[in-house]
């Protein structure tokens, strides 16, 4: 039986999922070995067809070393901000980053966003 719950979409779940362990270079096998889990339920998540279980998303974000709320909503909270998609936390070269630089480099890096957007904007006018 398959629930749907306001803000909560398996395929995006799945999604996420997939960010996830795609960022870290693994294959759904790898994954699926290191957890002792099936690679078919595996891609059944990834697609949106099936969710996991609350202990195997759990040791899914402990495997990926993201959190739950990433693999679940695509965000995580830092100072009460959402911040879409992947953090540098989830890219394994950012590791050692302080948290002050982290908060430095996304408001940066959303400054550039938000610059990209508007000149697409005025070039499609």
């Amino acid at each position: 039986m398959q629930y749907y719950y306001d803000n909560v979409d398996p395929k995006s779940i799945g999604s996420y999922i997939r960010i996830a362990r795609e960022s870290r270079k693994l294959t759904q096998k790898k994954l699926c070995d290191e957890l002792n889990f099936d690679t078919k339920y595996l891609s059944e998540i990834e697609r949106g067809i099936s969710l996991p279980s609350l202990p195997l998303l759990i040791a899914i974000s402990d495997k990926l070393d993201v959190s739950v709320q990433f693999l679940i909503r695509g965000t995580d909270e830092i100072n009460g901000e959402s911040i879409s998609g992947e953090t540098l936390f989830y890219d394994p070269e950012a590791k050692g980053i302080k948290k002050d630089d982290h908060k430095m480099i996304l408001r940066m890096l959303k400054d550039i966003v938000k610059s990209v957007k508007k000149n697409s904007d005025s070039k499609s006018k």
